[in-house]
């Protein structure tokens, strides 16, 4: 009597793996696309764990970034919401500030050409310094310096993440604190 020959595929899992990537491209080994979405490389999912693990973490360190990015914004913009209508001179004062925040922050150069270690992790303290120099070795050129090795270390990037998060609750305090008064004022 024969057996029913039962396709690889249906054996183990395990091998149904291995015949589904037989027929891949050269080059993409260790990876597969979702659902053969048109972004290529942009939609690739790590096969290996420890692979997936990494660009799990590295996600949560870009979340990160655009968390302390969009704390520190809204806490300007309410900051320098409510401070308008009371003060008048802030506008003067904000426009020669956002012009040292603006050369000071390595925005047209690259935080590698300054000599000084000290002046280096100096600017690095500045938060918007901290997520343009980390944007940029993110997604101009990974061999820039990222922003833990430009300031001295990760638990020194405390310092941008904490002024950033102490001007974004400063910014809603003082808002909240004005609120009633602004419309009286304008």
């Amino acid at each position: 009597m024969e057996r029913a020959r039962q396709p690889p595929a249906a054996a183990h899992p395990h091998v149904a793996r291995a015949v589904h990537h037989e027929g891949r491209e050269q080059g993409q080994a260790g990876r597969h696309q979702v659902g053969g979405h048109p972004l290529g490389r942009a939609a690739e999912v790590d096969a290996h764990p420890r692979r997936a693990a990494d660009h799990a973490g590295a996600r949560g360190r870009r979340d990160l970034v655009v968390f302390v990015l969009v704390a520190f914004a809204v806490g300007c913009s309410l900051l320098l919401s409510a401070l308008y209508v009371r003060y008048r001179d802030i506008q003067p004062i904000w426009e020669v500030v956002l012009q040292l925040l603006f050369y000071a922050s390595p925005v047209i150069y690259a935080i590698e050409i300054i000599p000084n270690q000290t002046a280096r992790q100096a600017i690095m303290c500045n938060p918007v310094a901290t997520l343009l120099q980390q944007s940029r070795h993110w997604l101009i050129d990974p061999s820039a310096q990222s922003a833990s090795s430009a300031i001295g270390g990760t638990t020194r990037l405390m310092i941008p993440i904490g002024i950033a998060m102490v001007v974004g609750l400063l910014g809603i305090w003082v808002f909240h604190r004005e609120a009633p008064r602004i419309a009286e004022e304008l």
